[in-house]
Order: structure tokens, then sequence, then C-alpha cells
């Protein structure tokens, strides 16, 4: 099975002494290429092309301005990111064998570097794919994105048995061809709701944090069929069979 998880706005990717080798991502010269039209506009201009505060743009503008082909200020992708998902993965706990083995069956597909293994070395970065950036042809970075991200995706799941436990947020989902994912593989998506007024309910942060934990027991118990998620259990979630198909595995609470 291959897990499928989207990034996160909030970032660390100052390299830490104890973080594992890192790896080259396969579409660094698109981060690249990228990042160079980034670095063109000025800091006014970044503000209103990412409609983030004051505080933000001074960063995101200095790391543009500074982003290269060095590696020194990179840090693997899965401790890189640090938002619910990934605080819940708790990647620092990992063994060095746990970190193999979550290279080998987890993909983020990221809005500048595209597909990513947990250990290829990014930098930090702050960009939607909704987003056109001038002399880029394309009118979003979904657009540039999906012609070049759905095949190797497809490989890499086949590789890793044909089946793509779909834990990414529904924004990621317009940078690759669905259609065609869910032809030639099995894809089965989680989903997390709580019982409110009478009615299960998606509460976003609580699917975060256990999109987070799922992945873990994935990874630590190094689970390869669908159907053992079903055991999964966090924070009082269970696995509902009632409301679940093949595709769709929903635990409720």
């Amino acid at each position: 099975m291959l897990i499928l998880l989207s990034p996160a706005k909030a970032m660390d990717a100052l390299p830490g002494k104890n973080d594992p080798a890192g790896t080259s991502p396969f579409f660094q010269e698109d981060a690249l290429f990228i990042a160079s039209h980034l670095s063109e506009y000025s800091r006014e201009q970044l503000q209103i092309l990412l409609q983030i505060s004051n505080k933000l743009t001074d960063i995101n503008y200095k790391r543009y301005q500074q982003f290269t082909s060095s590696y020194a200020s990179a840090r693997p992708a899965i401790l890189a990111y640090t938002g619910t998902v990934f605080k819940h993965l708790r990647p620092e706990t990992f063994s060095p064998e746990d970190y193999q083995y979550a290279q080998r069956h987890i993909r983020i597909i990221s809005t500048l570097y595209g597909l990513l293994r947990p250990l290829d070395l990014i930098q930090a970065y702050r960009l939607a794919f909704k987003l056109k950036i001038k002399n880029i042809e394309e009118k979003d970075l979904y657009e540039y994105w999906r012609p070049k991200l759905t095949a190797p995706l497809i490989e890499s799941i086949q590789k890793s048995g044909g089946i793509l436990i779909n834990l990414a947020s529904l924004d990621i989902q317009g940078a690759l061809d669905m259609k065609r994912l869910e032809k030639e593989v099995r894809v089965v998506t989680p989903e997390f709701k709580e019982l409110r007024n009478g009615k299960y309910e998606t509460i976003r942060t609580y699917a975060k944090m256990a999109r987070g934990e799922m992945t873990r027991y994935i990874l630590l118990n190094r689970l390869n069929k669908p159907e053992e998620l079903q055991g999964f259990q966090w924070d009082s979630f269970r696995y509902n069979a009632e409301l679940s198909d093949t595709h769709r595995y929903i635990f409720t609470k």
C-alpha cells in the first residue's frame, strides 16, 4: 500500500542534528523553476499573490529571494512539515527502519515540489495550487502539476501493491487526474466523522489529527492490506461498517 498525504503550511526546514540522511526530490528542477519566478515578485506583489499577513510576507519574501539549489537549509519533508497531520505522525520518534519504510510507502503532494518522498530534502515555502504565477504559462499550479504527477504516482502505487490509501485533503486532488488514478489502481479513502446534532460531520481539525495517527498506525504496524485499517482506533474513532464501502472507510465517534 502507498499512503498519500497533503503538505502543511507550517514548516521548520532548518536541519536538525538527528535528522536522517536526505534524498533528492524527483521534481527539484521544477521547484527551482517556480521559486525563481516567485523571486521576481516585489514584497508587495508577493503579499497580494499569497494573501498573507505582513509578518508572513517578510518571511516568505526572504525565502524566495534566498531559494537555491543548495541543500544547506533543507530538511527531509516528513520533518520539515510541522502541521497537525505531521505532529500526530510524530516522525521524530521513528527508528532508521521506520524512516526507510516510510520512504517506500508515503508520497506527499506539494505545491512547490510536486511529488515528495518523506526523506526528500526541501526548503521552507508557502504556496497554493490555485495561484497563477506570472511568466508561467499554465493558468494555475493545478494545471502545471497535473500532467507531471499522475503517471509517477500511479507507478509508485503499483510498485507498492496497487493500493492507495488516500489520507490527503480534497484541495490537492486537482493536481492529479483522479479518474485515471481510480481506473488504474484501487483508491481507499478513510474519512473521520463525529456525531453532532443527530448526523455525522467531518470536523476538520480532528480529521487532520486522525490522518496523522492513522499514517503512524500503518507505518509502525507495517500494514499491507486495506482491511487491516478497520482495526484502527483513536480518540473514540472506530470503523463504522454500516457507513463504509470498498472505497470509503468511515470512522465515527
